[in-house]
């Protein structure tokens, strides 16, 4: 299991890079589960790849994953990939922009977005997502824009 952060890189690591650089050089290894998020990607007006472009470049190289980019107005980037069927007790901080699924292992859950709000569809997302979540750490400096009140 590998759960890692990577900041301020020019590129975010893909499944040609985690090939490449980490499982070639581990022959025997049999199971990979990972959680990578790599943060601040400067882009400098280079091409910014989609959610699936990443996806297929680990796809292809045999990993069942998932992912979601969240683009910045200062012009970086973040992108979050992950192993499927996920294994691990916690996951790396995820942002508005987490496309759900079921979680049934993780219990500790950290959400984190400084440029958007989290509004009441997404903890409801949360919810189904993570079943058995017992602590949430929530980080999140915008005021809901949803109005939601129970009748």
């Amino acid at each position: 299991m590998l759960s890692l952060c990577i900041t301020h890189r020019n590129l975010f690591v893909d499944g040609i890079y985690l090939t490449n650089e980490i499982l070639n050089h581990m022959p025997h290894l049999h199971t990979f589960i990972f959680d990578i998020a790599t943060e601040h990607v400067m882009f400098n007006g280079q091409f910014k790849p989609y959610p699936d472009d990443i996806r297929c470049s680990f796809i292809k190289r045999g990993h069942d994953v998932d992912c979601y980019i969240d683009n910045d107005l200062a012009g970086s980037g973040r992108y979050h990939v992950y192993s499927l069927p996920f294994n691990m007790e916690r996951i790396y901080p995820i942002t508005h922009s987490f496309p759900g699924g079921m979680f049934v292992n993780v219990r500790n859950l950290r959400m984190r977005d400084l440029y958007h709000s989290f509004e009441h569809g997404f903890f409801v997302q949360i919810s189904h997502s993570f079943p058995l979540l017992i602590r949430l750490s929530l980080y999140n400096t915008n005021e809901q824009k949803e109005n939601y009140h129970d009748s």
